[in-house]
C-alpha cells in the first residue's frame, strides 16, 4: 500500500511540475512579447525622434524662407509706392475710365500746378463709389524721371485739388515723357512681383502651418509612446 501511496503521490507532483512548467512558458511567452512590443515602441521612438528633429529643420528652414520672401515682398511694394501721388478733390465722371483719370491729372498739372511734361505711367481710383462724391487718385508717375518720398522713402506723396485753387502740393517733380512703348511693360511687371511675392509667402505660411501640425501630432505620439512604456514597465 505504502509503495502505491508514494508513486501516487509523485504522479501527482509530476502533474503539477508539468502544470508549473507549462504556466512558467507561457507566461515567459508573455514576457518575451512584451519585451519586443517595448523593443518595437522604443524603435518607433527614435524613428519619430528623427522625424520630428527633420520636420523642426525643415519648419525653421521655411520660416527663414517666409521672412526673406517677406521683406523682399515689402521692399518691392515700398519701391512700386515710391512714385505715387495721391490727389483728393478731382472730379470724377460716371463711368470714367483710368485714360480719362490720366488725362485729368495731366491737365492739372499742367494748368494748376505748372508741371509739364510730367511722364505718368497710369492712374486709378481708390475705394467704391459712395454717392456723389469723388474718389481720390493715385498717379504712379514714371521711374524714368521722377520720384516722391525721397530715397529709400516707402509710400506716396498727397496733394489736393481745391475749389478756391490753393491747392497744396507734396513733392513731383518734371521729368520727360516715358516712352509710351515701353511704359505697358513697366507697369506690369512690378504688378506681377508683387501677386507673385504675396502667393508665394501664403503657399509658405500653410506649409508652416502644416509642419506645425505635424509637430503636435509627434509630440502627442511621443508622449504617447511613453505613457505606453510607462504600462509596460509597470507590467514587467
Amino acid at each position: 500500500m505504502r509503495a502505491i501511496e508514494v508513486d501516487e503521490k509523485v504522479q501527482s507532483i509530476q502533474s503539477s511540475v508539468v502544470e508549473l512548467t507549462k504556466s512558467l512558458e507561457f507566461s515567459q511567452k508573455e514576457i518575451d512579447d512584451l519585451k519586443q512590443e517595448i523593443k518595437q515602441h522604443n524603435h518607433d521612438k527614435t524613428v519619430n525622434k528623427v522625424t520630428f528633429k527633420k520636420l523642426q529643420d525643415d519648419l525653421q528652414t521655411r520660416e527663414k524662407q517666409v521672412d526673406i520672401l517677406q521683406e523682399s515682398c515689402n521692399n518691392l511694394e515700398d519701391i512700386n509706392r515710391r512714385n505715387n501721388l495721391q490727389i483728393t478733390g478731382l472730379d470724377e465722371c460716371p463711368g470714367e475710365t483710368w485714360e480719362q483719370t490720366t488725362t485729368k491729372v495731366t491737365k492739372l498739372m499742367d494748368d494748376k500746378l505748372q508741371l509739364h511734361n510730367v511722364a505718368i505711367e497710369r492712374t486709378h481710383r481708390v475705394g467704391q463709389h459712395q454717392g456723389q462724391r469723388s474718389r481720390s487718385v493715385i498717379a504712379q508717375l514714371s521711374r524714368q524721371g521722377s520720384y516722391t518720398g525721397g530715397i529709400g522713402t516707402a509710400g506716396h506723396e498727397t496733394f489736393e485739388v481745391d475749389p478756391s485753387d490753393n491747392i497744396a502740393v507734396l513733392g513731383g517733380a518734371s521729368c520727360p515723357a516715358a516712352d509710351p512703348s515701353g511704359q505697358a511693360a513697366d507697369l506690369v511687371r512690378p504688378a506681377v512681383g508683387v501677386l507673385m511675392l504675396h502667393q508665394t509667402v501664403l503657399a509658405l505660411m500653410l506649409l508652416v502651418a502644416q509642419c506645425r501640425q505635424i509637430e503636435n501630432f509627434l509630440n502627442a505620439e511621443q508622449e504617447n509612446n511613453r505613457t505606453d512604456h510607462t504600462q509596460h514597465n509597470v507590467v514587467k
